[in-house]
């Protein structure tokens, strides 16, 4: 049950830090605004999108993790516990 919950919470703090990560940033400028910064004159031509490729990319270790744990035969190896006959 606590390897459950590890693998539950990793995969909680990676999608947020994923999702941290791959979120655009807007610096609070609308299309068409034109500044300058070192030296070069840039234009805002669209607002910035999600990058789903780096996303999916960044949770491969979490698919990883749980593929894993779906094959692996972590309950076969414990003893099973068994009641005694006896009063």
């Amino acid at each position: 049950m606590k390897k459950h919950i590890i693998k539950i919470a990793f995969t909680i703090i990676w999608t947020i830090l994923g999702l941290w990560i791959s979120l655009p940033v807007d610096n609070g400028r609308e299309i068409g605004d034109i500044w300058m910064e070192g030296g070069d004159l840039l234009v805002k031509t669209s607002e910035p999108t999600f990058d789903f490729g780096f996303f999916a990319i960044f949770m491969i270790p979490v698919a990883v993790l749980w593929i894993w744990s779906l094959f692996s035969n972590e309950s076969k190896d414990t003893p099973v516990k068994r009641k005694s006959r006896m009063f």
